[in-house]
């Protein structure tokens, strides 16, 4: 996907560049232009600084993300809930380990995430709710979710979301918690 901008919608707040953390959009005569649109991520965080509706994303890829393979590394990306395509391919047939941020710092983090799977991670406290893309991404396939959290409360609500999108989504793929405590080698539920 491309940033495109509707010029005839635009009153030149500026607020899309101030925005736009790849450079792509700068201010010109007045109005949004999409300078660098190679550099666009496709993700459409500048989507909500717009108050005159004046931006979309358009086109394919700009660069590799989940659904368009992997990535050059080899990695899945991106592995941010609030930025993975609800309409991905990439999940299709996946096991998904969906994982509180901080369990990527405890020091059994590798054995959460199964080879060829997919990872999703996020902050039920810091992230805004992301449950209606869960839902969206678990109706495309995937054949199993493992929820990596953190043994502490805020955690709670990442097994929550996962349990809503579920059941959104109609799926009936099989769900295992893994609790990471906070001192010690995670214990699964």
């Amino acid at each position: 996907m491309r940033i495109a901008i509707d010029e005839g919608r635009c009153i030149g707040c500026g607020q899309c560049a101030e925005a736009c953390r790849e450079g792509v959009i700068e201010m010109a005569g007045g109005k949004a232009r999409a300078v660098r649109a190679d550099l666009c991520d496709g993700m459409g965080g500048c989507l909500p600084s717009c108050p005159s509706g004046a931006l979309s994303l358009t086109g394919g890829d700009a660069i590799p993300m989940a659904g368009a393979g992997p990535a050059p590394s080899g990695a899945q990306w991106p592995i941010q809930l609030r930025l993975a395509s609800a309409g991905s391919p990439f999940f299709r047939g996946r096991r998904l380990t969906v994982a509180a941020d901080c369990t990527a710092f405890s020091a059994d983090a590798s054995r959460l995430i199964e080879p060829g799977g997919a990872l999703l991670i996020g902050c039920p406290k810091l992230d805004p709710d992301q449950t209606e893309k869960l839902a969206s991404i678990l109706s495309a396939g995937v054949t199993g979710v493992t929820v990596a959290r953190m043994d502490v409360p805020c955690c709670r609500g990442l097994e929550r979301m996962v349990a809503s999108a579920m059941e959104m989504s109609g799926s009936g793929a099989p769900v295992r918690v893994v609790s990471v405590p906070v001192g010690g080698p995670a214990k699964t539920a």
